[in-house]
């Protein structure tokens, strides 16, 4: 039986993000620009200035306490079995100097009250009663973790092993600094439009809060994974041993830093006034245009088939392993895609994530050729101590949607029927806060040949008002195939001393990756409401990369 304790405090501080004298923020391309930063800024134009104060020094730190007991128990001579338990504190991020970090209590918003009074928002320095942390953390986690070997045959050939374990983690920092910002009295103002440098003494910093975020009141979670596998080993003739197992995992209570703004202008909200100002169909107006409110509610899994053959001897060894999985969670805009899907996030934005595969092979081998020292001179000289090693990989495509650089509405552009433009989501959702999605008319897999990826034919404008589909079918680019070969070739010296000479081949069949562009052959572009993009769906010829590399050295070894 075995027992322990654990205790950890993190402390950060680091320093705002403006200065209390303001900042500069400028770019070519203005009217009057003469292309160069800095010289815009001497002949006194701007292409924008922000002014910030005060300046925030971000003093803050968590707890934790831990401890757990674990044992191992011998049943028989054919079954063991472990057990632990693992008991946490995860204090939440706190504000060490006592101001606090912003919360938002729905419970607290009363629609009649100042606009100055942060409807619904609080902290420490105006409520005692709320924690520095903002909210109170759960007292206590519990993890236990189980696991179990059996020996099927009785001599060790075939043995079962299964296991469970849940973990809890602490939060990273994420957007928790951003929290301090409001409490301590950050205002800040952007000027746009070309602002004239003479004018900048006229900027009044204090005119826009900074709400930089807050977290629920009632979010009182931390993030955890569970994770389980099942699987049989079988020890075979020649050295061999195959292994099949079943492992799954779930991650949830996962903090939504990506798609976390309540203040989201409904599906259709602004259909019938596409260019009116967006402020008049908010939640709550007077936070603008986002209320980032961040709470723990993704969540993500992943489950496979694992498979694994090997052979281990001092002559020939190789591993082939192959998985084939499904990785699936909530999913934000995508690269480059700001916007979100309407709806519950937790249901609408479910699907497979951007670094699944659902396809994994790995071959790798080594073979050490007789060294014939009982053989002539020269035929041990040219045939002896030869060795070859090499490793063969699959990986089956990635998927197209969440990976776009497009977006996750593979970047909706261009003209609708009546000449509207479709680049603002506005005109065909009535929000500019939920993306405009095609809307699917038949499996964009279905009907293609040669480089045509997808069928574009599939691919629809939705009606004005309404959306198409958030989740595309699973859409997967090229797969990923590569071969790497080695040979050695040893000379013995006498004694220990050997010389060596030795050839690698990096992609030895010198076989091309293909590849898309993005902002090519991944961009809906329509022309009155009729795609016009020829490219679309089809995977380039000339996009390719990688190639052979040939590396070659002499060792001596003494």
């Amino acid at each position: 039986m075995k027992a322990g304790a654990y205790y950890e405090w993190v402390n950060n501080s680091q320093p705002g993000n403006g200065d209390s004298n303001g900042r500069l923020v400028y770019s070519a391309g203005a009217t009057g620009s003469t292309g160069n930063y800095f010289s815009d800024a001497l002949i006194g134009q701007l292409s924008e200035y922000g002014e910030q104060s005060p300046n925030v020094v971000r003093d803050m730190a968590y707890n934790i306490f831990e401890g757990y007991v674990q044992d191992s128990w011998k049943v028989n001579n054919r079954l063991t079995v472990d057990g632990g338990l693992r008991l946490s504190h995860l204090g939440g991020w706190y504000e060490r100097n006592g101001v606090g970090m912003a919360v938002f209590d729905p419970a607290l918003y009363d629609s009649q009250a100042p606009g100055t009074a942060f409807r619904g928002l609080t902290w420490t320095d105006i409520n005692p009663d709320v924690p520095t942390s903002g909210v109170e953390v759960q007292g206590l986690f519990w993890a236990p973790r189980v696991g179990f070997a059996y020996d099927l045959s009785g001599d060790g050939a075939t043995l079962l092993r299964g296991g469970y374990g849940l973990f809890n983690f602490h939060d990273a920092q994420g957007p928790y600094s951003g929290f301090i910002d409001l409490p301590y009295g950050v205002t800040f103002t952007n000027v746009g439009g070309s602002p004239l440098l003479r004018n900048v003494p006229n900027v009044d910093p204090n005119t826009q809060p900074g709400i930089n975020g807050a977290i629920l009141s009632t979010d009182d979670q931390q993030p955890r994974t569970q994770s389980w596998s099942f699987t049989v080993q079988r020890r075979l003739p020649y050295q061999m041993t195959l292994e099949a197992g079943y492992v799954g995992s779930k991650s949830d209570r996962l903090l939504n830093d990506g798609i976390n703004n309540l203040n989201v202008i409904p599906l259709g909200a602004m259909i019938n006034d596409p260019t009116g100002d967006p402020l008049n169909y908010v939640p709550y107006r007077e936070f603008g245009r986002t209320l980032p409110v961040s709470q723990h509610t993704h969540y993500q899994n992943y489950n496979a088939l694992q498979l694994l053959l090997s052979r281990a001897s001092s002559k020939f060894s190789y591993t082939a392993s192959y998985t084939w999985s499904k990785a699936m969670g909530i999913r934000g805009g995508g690269q480059g895609q700001t916007t979100q899907p309407a709806g519950d996030i937790r249901d609408s934005a479910y699907g497979v994530l951007g670094y699944d595969r659902t396809h994994v092979l790995n071959i790798g081998y080594s073979y050490l050729l007789p060294t014939l020292d009982g053989s002539a001179g020269l035929k041990k000289a040219i045939l002896g101590g030869w060795q070859f090693t090499g490793v063969s990989t699959y990986i089956s495509g990635a998927p197209l949607q969440p990976l776009a650089s497009t977006g996750v509405n593979f970047g909706i552009a261009g003209t609708g029927a009546n000449g509207e433009p479709l680049a603002s989501s506005t005109f065909l959702t009535g929000s500019p806060d939920i993306a405009a999605m095609p809307v699917l008319t038949c499996d964009p897999r279905d009907n293609v040949s040669g480089d045509q990826i997808l069928n574009p034919s599939c691919f629809a404008l939705p009606t004005p008002g309404a959306n198409g589909n958030y989740i595309f079918p699973d859409l997967r680019g090229p797969a990923y195939t590569n071969h790497d070969f080695a040979v050695f070739k040893n000379f013995p010296m006498g004694g220990t001393r050997k010389f060596q000479f030795r050839a690698s081949f990096t992609n030895v069949f010198n076989h091309p990756q293909r590849f898309f562009d993005d902002n090519t052959n991944l961009r809906l572009t329509y022309t009155n409401g009729q795609l016009s993009n020829q490219q679309f769906g089809v995977l380039p010829r000339d996009n390719k990369y990688g190639r052979r590399i040939v590396q070659l050295a002499f060792k001596m070894y003494f």
